[in-house]
């Protein structure tokens, strides 16, 4: 058998087909139900209007304190500057064009040309510029946002 192997307990369908036929009976859609679940789960209830932003929904979302300043911190010294501390790590990353930039190219142009009905090669170079491109400035965007913060 290929695939997902899974091992059902019947006794578990039998418990789980009653509340199955009872939110079935509601009439709802899956999402007015996801919604009301999330709403029970994670909504302030002192100030209804505040949907997902009460205290339950707020732990252990940022993890410790100061870690995402932290990590932008980090990110800023990698990615926007030319400190010291990372250029052993920047002269890796340099040094991976040609084989892992290859395979992802050629796999998205391989999906492309799939569905566009073109053959692969062609698009290649375009697929190259373009990721090229939405890297560099997505980068860039990044880093220009966290100096106006700084």
């Amino acid at each position: 058998m290929s695939g997902v192997d899974v091992d059902v307990d019947p006794a578990d369908l039998a418990a789980a087909s009653e509340a199955v036929q009872l939110v079935q009976a509601t009439g709802l859609s899956h999402l007015e139900i996801a919604h009301s679940v999330w709403m029970d789960l994670y909504a302030d209830t002192d100030d209804p209007s505040l949907q997902a932003l009460g205290a339950r929904s707020k732990r252990g979302l940022e993890g410790p304190e100061g870690a995402w300043d932290a990590f932008r911190a980090e990110w800023r010294d990698l990615a926007c500057t030319d400190s010291p501390k990372y250029e052993e790590l920047r002269a890796k990353v340099k040094g991976l064009r040609g084989g892992p930039a290859t395979v992802v190219v050629s796999a998205i142009a391989a999906g492309l040309s799939a569905a566009l009905g073109i053959a692969a090669r062609i698009l290649v170079p375009f697929v190259a510029i373009l990721l090229h491109g939405v890297v560099t400035v997505g980068n860039n965007v990044i880093c220009r946002m966290m100096a106006s913060r700084a």
